[in-house]
């Protein structure tokens, strides 16, 4: 099961945890987007689709700004 899941998390761009997915479209992720911004030093990657992708232990106040954003869309 681990494995499968590391594998899943890997297609997907997780390179570490935690990386949370929060978005109410379909999970659409572009894994190559997600490495070069993280690279980058960017934690918080927005999709095209308005999924964004939280890689890192961010403080709560940055959850709840990013998912108060969702629901206003």
């Amino acid at each position: 099961v681990v494995i499968n899941d590391t594998q899943e998390g890997s297609s997907l761009g997780v390179g570490g945890t935690p990386t949370v997915f929060i978005g109410k479209n379909k999970l659409l992720v572009d894994p190559e987007m997600i490495s070069l911004k993280v690279r980058a030093g960017e934690n918080i990657v927005k999709m095209k689709n308005g999924t964004v992708v939280i890689v890192g232990a961010l403080p709560f106040t940055d959850f709840e700004r990013i998912i108060e954003e969702l629901l206003k869309k």
